[in-house]
């Protein structure tokens, strides 16, 4: 198909975590005329059902079809002649080559014989020293000559077959003998563009398309400004795509939903008791009244095909049973045969006839309809109809219209056939994929185009020839497709995306970036902003005796955040990488920071038992717990220092355990709904100044029966 070849460049693309969707503008020249247009150039593995197009301008666009195209195939045909050269080209230079091996052989036979020797006492035969010299001299310098002019032959031998194995390609591609190669294919979309408006003007166009590839992973970087105590979040993205095409100077938008996904509306049906229930809906319109239209297309084809030979005798006197209309023997209208479409444009009427011919009379009901049939099972694809009924005769209606006296609306009632629903199998739905064979090879049935077939009526650089290797083509893309995104797993700590509680997140891009189409991943950034930042120190002596840092920001993203890894840095250096989990829009962030040396800490026990009550029936178990801090910072500080007091069981009623006397005061300390429950947490909030020291302290008892001992032991730290 001969249509104008449209340039684009990709504008954005849409990444989902499975797939993208890529946007292409075309600027297109004013239209005075329908024109039909190609944008070639897109990747193998889109969605063919997935391409859109949209017109900017005084236009609009229609017959909008994918083809396949081949970018090694060229228009010019290959001539013999220059074959016949390059062939008489490569047999000159191995002749050549041939021709020099044959001349190094000769010359590395030549060589200076050793003086004889005599037999008996007379002295050696003089020999000419000079001679043997030259001689010595003309081997080393020819053998140096033709191993020069043998590498020299040798290269152009090698370029001479390269050229015709190039030429020999290219005419195998031409003529179809060779399957195109995967990186040879290329789709392209063929569409009409057809003016609107009066006065022609230039049109901007937008294609898109789904390819499948293409996937990413949310990255985080913080930067803390502990001065300012402010802090810049980063968000970024890992993307790695393998769709053929490189993605330059794009808008980007990533997104955490599926590229596909269902998205049908349930339909809510009320159960009536002991009424009939209405019919599913269909998605495909019934048959119009003028059934005759459907056939225009066929008629024009019987019309333009040349006429065919006169039925022989015996053929127009077959007898009613062979199931063929027999020829009247009076001069009327000709009858036909139940397959052409006259006689299903005459036997339509009948078909859809209202349920009124049936007679207005009470108890005069149309017949019940038979059972729906498939489309699929009642009449396969391309299969030929079924052979015509045989004529029936009106006598046993004159009968019973004699001896019941029956009214024309119970005679047509009876003599009616049953009407007969179609239901039109799912592949009929894909009108762009349905075909009229040729008059000859069918008799109006449409048939269901292959995927092949539809590529290759649009294509302007493959043919019929092709459309067997084209498959396999796209089966080996496809395959090394699934083998690229097997070989490069996700980087160390990433985790794709994913649906969160059934919502989304969708970043734009603040800026525009480059992907090329190599399969590794590429971090790209997509927002910043700020946000002030508190600082804070958390220590838990019980367990250790380091002080932990923590960063605790408001996110300042209208979006939330998704789990990823996170680099943190403070006043400019890098400290370490930690994980960010699912945050909603301006919810609070809490961030570790690793160990602050500046800030020391020292927790020390003691314990004491003795007996209480009456005759020393219980056991006293006391406990004092003294933590000193002091911090060696340059600024002031706020520190957490979380402790832990027994709880006893609620099953345990000889166990009591009392807090006696806290300094300062603590309150109680609850873990977040992420983490395990904790029982008996506490937590003193203290402020220090630079070189300032604290000291807490705690005293709890434990009572228990004189006659029992605590598991572990009495002491508790």
């Amino acid at each position: 198909m001969q249509a104008a070849v449209l340039s684009s460049t990709i504008e954005s693309v849409h990444v989902h975590r499975d797939g993208a969707i890529v946007t292409r503008v075309i600027e297109a020249p004013a239209l005075s005329e329908a024109r039909t247009s190609r944008v070639i150039g897109l990747p193998i593995l889109l969605d063919d059902a997935s391409v859109r197009l949209s017109v900017e301008g005084s236009a609009v666009a229609i017959d909008l079809r994918v083809a396949l195209e081949a970018t090694s195939v060229t228009d010019d045909e290959p001539d013999d002649r220059e074959r016949a050269r390059l062939a008489a080209e490569v047999a000159r230079l191995e002749n050549l080559l041939l021709h020099v091996d044959r001349l190094r052989a000769m010359v590395e036979r030549t060589s200076v014989y050793r003086r004889p020797q005599p037999q008996d006492a007379t002295p050696p035969i003089e020999v000419d020293v000079a001679a043997r010299l030259t001689l010595l001299d003309f081997r080393v310098s020819e053998m140096d000559r033709l191993a020069t002019e043998r590498a020299g032959v040798a290269r152009d031998l090698d370029r001479a077959k390269e050229d015709l194995a190039v030429f020999l390609d290219r005419l195998a591609r031409r003529r179809g003998d060779r399957a195109p190669r995967p990186d040879e294919l290329r789709k392209s979309a063929v569409f009409t563009l057809r003016p609107t408006g009066a006065e022609p003007a230039p049109l901007r166009l937008a294609l898109s398309y789904a390819v499948a590839g293409a996937r990413w992973a949310p990255t985080y970087a913080l930067h803390v400004d502990s001065k300012n105590g402010r802090a810049r979040l980063d968000v970024r993205a890992s993307i790695s795509q393998t769709t053929d095409e490189d993605w330059r100077d794009v808008a980007l938008v990533v997104s955490s939903a599926p590229l596909v996904r269902p998205c049908d509306l349930p339909e809510l049906t009320s159960l009536r008791i002991g009424r009939a229930q209405p019919r599913p809906k269909r998605g495909w319109r019934p048959a119009p009244g003028d059934v005759g239209v459907l056939f225009e297309d066929y008629r024009r084809a019987l019309r333009s095909a040349p006429p065919s030979a006169p039925l022989p005798p015996a053929a127009r006197s077959a007898p009613a049973e062979t199931g063929a209309l027999s020829e009247p023997a009076h001069d009327g209208p000709t009858p036909v045969s139940l397959q052409s479409p006259e006689a299903f444009a005459a036997m339509a009427p009948a078909m859809a006839m209202p349920a009124a011919a049936f007679g207005g009379a009470p108890g005069n009901a149309p017949p019940p309809r038979a059972a729906p049939m498939s489309m699929s099972a009642a009449m396969p694809m391309g299969a030929a109809p079924p052979p015509p009924m045989p004529a029936r005769s009106s006598a046993p209606l004159a009968k019973a219209r004699g001896l019941r006296q029956q009214s024309d609306a119970d005679a047509l009632l009876q003599e009616a056939p049953p009407i007969v629903e179609i239901e039109p199998d799912d592949r009929l739905l894909s009108f762009g994929s349905l075909r009229l064979p040729a008059p000859a090879r069918s008799s109006g049935t449409l048939t269901i185009a292959k995927r092949d077939e539809v590529y290759l009526e649009a294509s302007a650089t493959l043919d019929v020839r092709l459309a067997a290797k084209v498959s396999v083509a796209l089966s080996a893309a496809e395959s090394k497709q699934r083998a690229a995104i097997g070989q490069r797993p996700w980087p160390q700590r990433h985790r794709p995306p994913s649906t969160t509680e059934g919502f989304d997140a969708v970043y734009e891009a603040s800026a525009r970036v480059d992907i090329p189409a190599d399969g590794d991943f590429h971090s790209v950034p997509l927002l910043s902003a700020e946000s002030p930042c508190t600082l804070s120190f958390v220590a838990v002596p019980r367990e250790t005796s380091d002080v932990f840092r923590r960063a605790e920001i408001t996110s300042p993203l209208e979006v939330p955040l998704l789990p990823g890894p996170c680099d943190v840095y403070t006043d400019g250096s890098y400290l370490l990488a930690t994980d960010v989990e699912v945050v909603a829009p301006h919810a609070r962030v809490s961030l570790g920071l690793g160990v602050d040396q500046a800030i020391k800490i020292a927790r020390n026990v003691w314990h004491a038992e003795q007996t209480a009550g009456l005759m020393g029936g219980s056991l006293v178990l006391k406990h004092h717990i003294k933590i000193d801090v002091v911090s060696h910072k340059a600024h002031p500080v706020s520190i957490e220092i979380r402790e832990r007091v027994p709880v006893a069981a609620e099953n345990e009623e000889d166990v009591r355990v009392e807090i006696a006397d806290v300094k300062p005061p603590w309150v109680v300390w609850e873990p977040p709904a992420s983490e395990p429950e904790l029982k008996g947490g506490h937590a003193w909030r203290v402020r220090l100044e630079p070189s300032q020291k604290a000291e807490l302290e705690a005293s709890y008892t434990i009572r228990i029966p004189a006659k029992l001992e605590l598991v572990g032991g009495n002491r508790r730290d």
